[in-house]
């Protein structure tokens, strides 16, 4: 996910019950002159000595902008793929974001420059200078996670929070330069040429993407792919 998020929240609630490696993203990649590209390359990597020391092509999972690493991961080293499940997968992170900012203005208490904040960016889609200053905003409004959850979550929220205090789940700085490398690679045509089987997975309730929307976009990459929902 993220960019720059990591698997602790993941690893801390399943442990060792899935039979999932579960595999951070390396942000010393903030030191690349491009994060993104190096980033990839390093998936790359991680995917193909996996397959190597197993004899077998990986299942791989990818979740939210993860996806992405994914797409040139199946692009890149096809033979090394077994299938390929996306979760909640994010196409347009400043649209995802921006989604993410009306559901703080529905649910939470906020300051009032970040509806201003909002409309901008809405004013303003492709402007760099209005995306980064919504997720200023956004960084600067407490508990804005909470949305991510339903209003009923209860435990499962408290212990995320929990884990945010503790950790850097994610890093502000490895967000900003990864996506900041990605805008300026060239997009992958479609539809990819994968031979692999392909899941996508979507919440019904998803704060980040609407399912249909996101049925729409990713089936433009993968035609065969299956399709479904869950109610998260």
């Amino acid at each position: 996910g993220g960019p720059g998020l990591c698997c602790l929240a993941e690893r801390e609630h399943y442990g060792s019950t899935l039979p999932i490696v579960w595999w951070d993203q390396p942000r010393g990649v903030v030191l690349m002159a491009h994060p993104f590209a190096e980033l990839v390359e390093m998936t790359i990597s991680e995917v193909t000595e996996r397959a190597t020391q197993s004899g077998y092509p990986v299942n791989l999972v990818a979740h939210s902008f993860g996806a992405h690493l994914a797409l040139h991961v199946a692009v890149r080293i096809p033979d090394r793929v077994h299938s390929l499940t996306l979760l909640a997968p994010v196409f347009d992170v400043v649209d995802g974001i921006a989604r993410v900012g009306h559901r703080v203005v529905e649910r939470l208490p906020y300051a009032a420059s970040l509806p201003r904040a909002l409309d901008l960016l809405a004013e303003r889609p492709y402007s760099r200078e209005c995306f980064w200053n919504l997720v200023n905003e956004l960084m600067t409004t407490p508990d804005f996670l909470q949305v991510y959850f339903r209003d009923e979550a209860g435990t499962p929220y408290s212990d995320f929070a929990a884990l945010m205090a503790r950790e850097t789940v994610l890093d502000a700085s490895a967000f900003r330069t990864i996506l900041q490398d990605f805008w300026e690679m060239p997009a992958l045509d479609t539809p990819l040429r994968i031979r692999c089987p392909v899941d996508l997975v979507f919440g019904n309730q998803d704060v980040l993407i609407d399912p249909i929307d996101g049925e729409r976009i990713w089936s433009s990459y993968f035609p065969d792919a299956r399709i479904r929902r869950v109610d998260a």
